[in-house]
C-alpha cells in the first residue's frame, strides 16, 4: 500500500505544477521529495559524485551564485588561450559565456565547469580548495529513476513483519551492548559501490554531507545484520585519506530496506564518538533501542569499550533543537554519564526529582546546563585511553624535524631507516603501496619511542603488523591491533606528554 502511494507521487507534483501558485510551489524545494528540485552549494566532492552520476539533471544556480568572479578568474586556467580572448570581452556576462562554451560541447552548465576543473591537471587538493572558493550553487531535479527520498531503497533482506509493540523503554543498555551478533560481512566491491552510492545520494537528496563520505572506500564496506531487519552498513575512508592515529567510519541504518538513520564514528583507541542522526520519519519509534543496537556493533566489530558523546549533540553551541528535544535525557537513559563531576552531580539531583516529583520536567536553563559537559558510557572499567594520549601532544613532538624541504626529508630518512633497523624489517619492498604509505607516516613518531630496540621480539613484531594494518583495505585490524598492544599505547602516552611540554614551551 505504502509503495504504491510513494509511486505516485510523481504525478502529485507534476500535477501541482499546473494547479498550485509559484509561492507554494516553493515549499516543495529542498523536500527531496521525487519530481522537485533541490537548490544547494554542495561541496566538491559530493559535487564531482554528482557531475559522474546525474550530469543531465544539474544547472548551476546563477541568481544565487555570489562568487562568479571566483570562476571568471580562474576560467583562463580551465580553457584555451584562444577561448581566453573571448572572457576578455566585458560586455559577455560569466553566466552566458559558460553556458554558450557546455552548449558547444552538448554539456550543462554544471557538467561543464565540473568538468574543466577536474581534467585542470591540477592535484586533488588544489582542486578542492578552487571549488569551495566558489561555492557555486546548483538546482538538482529529482527524477524516478535516478534519486529522491521518496523512492530511496536499498535492497538487502527479505521483509519483517512488525507482530508487537515498538519498544520504546526498558531497554537494558549493558546487556544488549554485550550480546553477540552474527559475524560482519564485507561485500563485493561491486555490491560496496552500490551501498556507497545509496549512501551518497540519501544524503544529497537532503541537502546534507559528511566528511568521512567524501572517501569512501569500497574495499572497506561492512554489513551486519541484526534482528528484526535491522541492518548497519560501515563504510571506511580510503587508506591515503585515513586520519593519522584515529580512525573514522561512516555509517547508514536500515529497517527493511528503508533508510532511517545515518552518522559516524571516530574511533580513538578504545573509543568511538558516534553521532547519529535519525530521519524525523522515525524519531518518535525506538530511537533508544536504534542507538543500543549501533553501540552494540561498535562494541562486537571494533572492539570500542567506551562511547562519547560531543555536548554539542545535547545542547552545547546553541544547538537548540538538542536542548527542546530533551537530548541529554535521551542518553542519560541509555546510561551515559557527564564527564564532568559537577554536572554529573546536578543530572544525579534532576533525576531524582523526576523520579520523586511525577510531573516534573527539567527548565530550559537547567538543560542548557547539563549541556556544558561531554557524556560517556563505559562497556567495561571506569577510564579510557583516549583521555591518556594527547593527539595534539603527539603532532606537536614534530616541531623539531627543521623548517626546509631538504632537512625534513633528511629527517624522515633517518627516522625510517632507524624504525627498519630497529624493528627489523627487511622485506619493506614486498609491502603494499599503501602500508609503506603509512609506515612512512609512523616512522618519525615510532622513531621517537625510547627503548624500542629492548621491547621483546613479539612486542616488535605486533608493532610492524599494527603500522601495516593502517594500510590495509580494511582498518577493522588496525582498531583492534591498536586495544591490544599495551606497550604501544604506554609509550604514546609518556610521548604525548613530552609534546605537551613542548606546546606549553611555544605558548
Amino acid at each position: 500500500e505504502v509503495n504504491r502511494a510513494l509511486d505516485g507521487f510523481v504525478d502529485l507534483v507534476e500535477r501541482a505544477r499546473k494547479t498550485q501558485s509559484a509561492s507554494k510551489l516553493e515549499n516543495l524545494e529542498n523536500s527531496g521529495i521525487v519530481g522537485t528540485i533541490i537548490s544547494y552549494p554542495f561541496s566538491f566532492h559530493t559535487a564531482q559524485w554528482l557531475y559522474r552520476n546525474y550530469p543531465d539533471d544539474i544547472t548551476i544556480s546563477w541568481d544565487d551564485f555570489e562568487q562568479q568572479n571566483i570562476l571568471l578568474e580562474f576560467l583562463p586556467a580551465f580553457t584555451s588561450p584562444f577561448e581566453g580572448l573571448a572572457l576578455d570581452d566585458g560586455e559577455l556576462e560569466t553566466e552566458a559565456w559558460v553556458k554558450y562554451a557546455a552548449g558547444m560541447e552538448g554539456k550543462t552548465d554544471f557538467e561543464w565547469v565540473v568538468d574543466k576543473i577536474v581534467n585542470a591537471g591540477m592535484s586533488e587538493q588544489v582542486v578542492e580548495a578552487i571549488y569551495e572558493l566558489m561555492d557555486m550553487p546548483v538546482n538538482w531535479t529529482l527524477r524516478p529513476e535516478t534519486a529522491s527520498r521518496t523512492l530511496a531503497r536499498v535492497s538487502n533482506t527479505k521483509p519483517v513483519y512488525q507482530r508487537s509493540a515498538l519498544i520504546r523503554k526498558g531497554i537494558d543498555t549493558k546487556k544488549l551492548v554485550s550480546s553477540p551478533i552474527d559475524s560482519p560481512r564485507w561485500v563485493t566491491k561491486d555490491r560496496a559501490r552500490k551501498l556507497i552510492a545509496s549512501s551518497i545520494t540519501m544524503l544529497a537528496v537532503r541537502c546534507r554531507e559528511i566528511y568521512s563520505l567524501f572517501y569512501a572506500n569500497p574495499k572497506d564496506v561492512v554489513v551486519v545484520e541484526l534482528e528484526g531487519a535491522l541492518t548497519f552498513v560501515f563504510i571506511g575512508m580510503k587508506p591515503h585519506r585515513r586520519f593519522a592515529l584515529e580512525s573514522g567510519y561512516f555509517f547508514i541504518g536500515l529497517k527493511n530496506n528503508i533508510p532511517i538513520t545515518y552518522g559516524s564514528g571516530t574511533l580513538c583507541f578504545d573509543q568511538v564518538e558516534a553521532a547519529i542522526n535519525i530521519f524525523s520519519s522515525f524519531r518518535q519509534g525506538e530511537s533508544a533501542l536504534l542507538y543500543s543496537q549501533l553501540m552494540r556493533v561498535f562494541h562486537q566489530v571494533f572492539g570500542t569499550r567506551t562511547f562519547l558523546v560531543e555536548k554539542f549533540q545535547i545542547g552545547a553551541e546553541n544547538n537548540e533543537d538538542a536542548i527542546k528535544s530533551g537530548a541529554f535525557w535521551f542518553y542519560y537513559k541509555l546510561g551515559f554519564r557527564p564527564v564532568e563531576p559537577a554536572i554529573a552531580a546536578l543530572a544525579d539531583s534532576e533525576d531524582k526529582k523526576c523520579q520523586t516529583n511525577f510531573g516534573y520536567r527539567c527548565s530550559i536553563r537547567v538543560l542548557e546546563k547539563l549541556a556544558t559537559s561531554d557524556m560517556r558510557y563505559f562497556v567495561s572499567g571506569s577510564t579510557t585511553l583516549a583521555d591518556k594520549i594527547s593527539l595534539t601532544g603527539i603532532g606537536d613532538l614534530g616541531k623539531g624535524s627543521g623548517s626546509g624541504k631538504a632537512e625534513r626529508s633528511k629527517t624522515l630518512a633517518k627516522a625510517m631507516n632507524d624504525v627498519c633497523r630497529t624493528l627489523r624489517i627487511d622485506d619493506l619492498k614486498k609491502w603494499s603501496h599503501t602500508e609503506r604509505y603509512w609506515f612512512k607516516q609512523f616512522s618519525p613518531l615510532v622513531a621517537h619511542i625510547p627503548n624500542l630496540s629492548k621491547w621483546t621480539k613479539s612486542e616488535k613484531q605486533d608493532l610492524v603488523s599494527l603500522i601495516r594494518a593502517k594500510g590495509k583495505p580494511s582498518e577493522v585490524e588496525y582498531i583492534r591491533r591498536w586495544n591490544a598492544h599495551k606497550r604501544f599505547q604506554r609509550a604514546l602516552c609518556s610521548l604525548s606528554k613530552k609534546g605537551q611540554r613542548i606546546r606549553s614551551q611555544l605558548i
